[in-house]
């Protein structure tokens, strides 16, 4: 994961694998791909914060979890199958 700071911007390249190939291990709906977001330099000290205390292992892991939560608050299913998440 690598970020960029830009005055009172930081753009944070979510590193999440993706590939265009087939993995024969993992399903197509479970394959990941890369996206860029932009936060403010606010938000990036936020998440930074949460990675320091140990809520969460990595910023990935923390944007997927609110990604979840958004979903859930919009009555969106995030669990496709019993016992399967996007984590």
């Amino acid at each position: 994961m690598v970020y960029y700071c830009l005055p009172y911007i930081y753009i944070l390249v979510v590193n999440i694998h993706t590939s265009k190939s087939k993995v024969s291990n993992v399903s197509e709906e479970r394959q990941r791909e890369r996206i860029t977001i932009r936060l403010t330099q606010r938000y990036m000290e936020l998440l930074n914060e949460l990675i320091e205390r140990g809520a969460y292992n990595s910023r990935n892991e923390a944007i997927r979890d609110a990604l979840r939560l958004l979903f859930e608050h919009h009555g969106l299913r995030v669990l496709k199958e019993q016992g399967e998440t996007l984590r």
